[in-house]
């Protein structure tokens, strides 16, 4: 029912999308930036459904634990990530957003956002390995999961669980204290707002993550995991996008 449900949602996302392209092209002129979001998305929700076709082809589903099963879930994800963003850059620019210039004078903000969004990114696909070593290898409890952990031998779905919450907390870290520098160096109420929302999120998803862990990974928190996630994301996307704005 979950897959049946996954893809007759993607079929919809990407009909809309095409519409939206459609409709964007019509509206806006050729080199207008806006076009960007547009074909951006439209080309990503294409690549989206041939990763689900793959899945499926490949017959990387049901029971497979194989490696190439885990690779492909974390391109999917990944590339998840770079569809939302150019969706979320679309109704940014679309609400009056500023055009992103990526002159010398912001070339410091683009190497701190461009590791900010990596190391989410990262995350993003290390989570997604991990919650199908927790669906294929469910545990009865946090005690299971260590032994099941240090046992020799041990499927290394199982083995990468423990990569996953360390390199959150890391990055957690380097997230809260960009949103916290660029809040107190803020000029606009915009940009507050934004790091505002981006220290807020982070710190639901630091406690969803850990609540996940307690709870031994149920679907529906996984679920919810990565929802919050995506609204990190997007967060951050556009927090960057507003600060590397032209003048």
């Amino acid at each position: 029912m979950i897959e049946f449900a996954h893809r007759a949602m993607s079929g919809a996302a990407l009909i809309a999308i095409f519409f939206l392209l459609v409709w964007g092209l019509r509206l806006f002129p050729k080199g207008h930036h806006q076009r960007v979001g547009f074909i951006g998305s439209a080309v990503f929700i294409l690549i989206e459904a041939l990763l689900g076709a793959g899945l499926v082809l490949f017959e990387l589903v049901a029971e497979n634990s194989s490696a190439f099963r885990a690779g492909a879930v974390a391109v999917h994800l990944l590339n998840t990530f770079i569809l939302l963003a150019f969706l979320s850059l679309n109704a940014w620019w679309a609400s009056g957003g500023g055009v992103i210039r990526l002159g010398v004078a912001r070339r410091g903000y683009l190497a701190l956002f461009g590791l900010g969004l990596a190391g989410v990114a990262v995350i993003g696909m290390s989570g997604a390995i991990t919650a199908l070593g927790d669906t294929l290898f469910p545990s009865e409890s946090i005690a299971h999961t260590l032994q099941q952990q240090s046992e020799p031998g041990a499927h290394f779905l199982v083995a990468l669980r423990v990569y996953h919450p360390i390199l959150a907390v890391f990055i957690s870290l380097y997230t809260l204290y960009l949103a916290r520098h660029f809040w107190q160096q803020g000029q606009d109420a915009t940009t507050r707002r934004l790091s505002v929302f981006l220290i807020l999120i982070t710190l639901v998803q630091l406690g969803a993550g850990t609540l996940n862990v307690i709870l031994l990974a149920p679907v529906w928190m996984q679920v919810i995991h990565l929802l919050i996630a995506d609204l990190l994301w997007v967060s951050y996307v556009l927090l960057a996008a507003h600060s590397l704005r032209g003048d």
